[in-house]
């Protein structure tokens, strides 16, 4: 019997593999990503602040390492070692598509869309007489600390999320298993991590929600356009306002 005729050469001989597997594959892959992510970040943290080389919260030198820790390392080393494994280019396949008009369009629909969210829950905690949300990590005094933290967000923290939540999650999500599932199971993840957010009783759900409504407009944005730089924008802007308006607060 020849080479050719071999079964072991047969492709006949493959046995196709269950789309459920391919899920199960995909899923696990993201939920350890997101673990590597959180173990390290966190590691990283609790360090710096026992060699006592940090300032106490809301000061620009815990501003600058949690972002260190977080973002840059906690995000940053998982998504480089994933498409280094899978001999990647990152701006292909987290889909850093290219900027121009539509996309600075369609970021700025995205950023307008949280906002709305956020006047939606606003509204909520009113009515339903909930105290509104703050973030457990204190409240800087200083407007300089808003400023840094303007430029961190815009360019460091936000960009790195979006990258690691849907440039690599959801996209490794989507190919295992559908958009839907895919944009779901991210946007809890990525409400996980909002956790310093504190609110007054009864709240605690609605706030979680908040997130996660974030993270599928954000998802969604993604999907549709193909563009990780819709996301970004979308993010960064509603950030942005945010920011901008408790230092003004501060300032006045």
């Amino acid at each position: 019997m020849s080479d050719a005729e071999s079964p072991r050469s047969s492709n006949s001989s493959i046995l196709p593999v269950h789309p459920l597997v391919h899920a199960a594959v995909a899923i696990a892959v993201a939920l350890g990503l997101f673990a590597l992510a959180m173990v390290l970040s966190r590691a990283v943290a609790e360090a710096l602040v026992s060699a006592g080389l940090l300032g106490g919260p809301a000061t620009v030198s815990r501003l600058l390492a949690n972002t260190f820790a977080l973002q840059l390392l906690g995000f940053g080393l998982p998504a480089a070692l994933f498409v280094l494994a899978r001999n990647e280019q990152p701006r292909g396949y987290f889909r850093l598509t290219g900027y121009d008009a539509w996309t600075a369009f369609y970021g700025t629909a995205v950023g307008l869309s949280l906002m709305i969210l956020t006047v939606v829950a606003t509204v909520l905690f009113t009515v339903l007489g909930i105290s509104p949300a703050e973030s457990t990590a204190g409240q800087a005094t200083d407007p300089a600390y808003y400023t840094v933290l303007f430029v961190v967000s815009s360019a460091v923290a936000v960009p790195m999320e979006e990258l690691f939540f849907r440039g690599l999650l959801q996209r490794r999500l989507t190919d295992g298993t559908h958009p839907i599932p895919a944009i779901l199971l991210t946007s809890l993840l990525f409400a996980s991590i909002h956790s310093t957010i504190s609110v007054g009783s009864g709240g605690a759900v609605l706030a979680f929600g908040l997130f996660v409504s974030f993270g599928v407009v954000l998802g969604v944005a993604y999907h549709r356009t193909n563009n990780l730089f819709v996301p970004i924008i979308g993010h960064a802007m509603f950030n942005g306002v945010q920011i901008l308006v408790r230092g003004l607060e501060v300032a006045v």
